[in-house]
C-alpha cells in the first residue's frame, strides 16, 4: 500500500547563488554525518548539484511523510546515500522515523523509494513511501 508520494525540483543556480554567498555552511547545518563525509569526497564541479538534488530529496521525502520540514522533521533527520551502485538510498532517524513508524500500519514494514536526476539548472526528486507486509 502507498503511503505517501512527493516530488520537488530546485533550481541549482538558486544553490550555487547560496553557497557563493555563505560558503558550504548549509552542508553542515542541514546533512547527515553520511552526506558530509560523501560530500567532502566530491569534486568540486559535482558539489553543488550533489548539494541540489539532495535538497530537493529532503523535500520530496517530507511531502511524501505528509508533514513538509516542520516540528519535529528535520532535513538532517532525511539522510540521502548511494549503494555501491549508486542507487540512492533513504535513512530517516529521530522525529522523522518516529513518525514514519506510527504511520506505517502494524504488521507492515516501510520502505522508501526515490529516484534522482538533474539537467541544466534543475534538480529533481520523486519518492514514494510504501508499507508491505511483513
Amino acid at each position: 500500500m502507498i503511503l505517501g508520494i512527493g516530488t520537488d525540483i530546485c533550481e541549482i543556480s538558486r544553490i550555487k547563488e547560496m553557497v557563493n554567498k555563505t560558503g558550504f555552511k548549509i552542508v553542515e547545518k542541514h546533512f547527515s554525518s553520511n552526506e558530509q563525509t560523501h560530500f567532502q569526497n566530491l569534486d568540486d564541479d559535482n558539489k553543488i548539484n550533489y548539494i541540489a538534488k539532495r535538497f530537493a530529496a529532503k523535500e520530496a521525502i517530507a511531502k511524501a511523510l505528509g508533514t513538509g520540514i516542520r516540528n519535529n522533521i528535520h532535513l538532517k533527520d532525511l539522510s540521502i546515500t548511494n549503494d555501491e551502485l549508486g542507487k540512492p538510498i533513504v535513512t530517516l532517524s529521530n522525529g522523522a522515523r518516529e513518525f514514519l513508524e506510527k504511520q506505517t500500519p502494524r504488521l507492515y514494514e516501510s520502505k522508501i523509494h526515490i529516484s534522482l536526476s538533474d539537467d541544466g539548472n534543475n534538480a529533481i526528486a520523486f519518492v514514494i513511501i510504501e508499507a508491505t507486509e511483513k
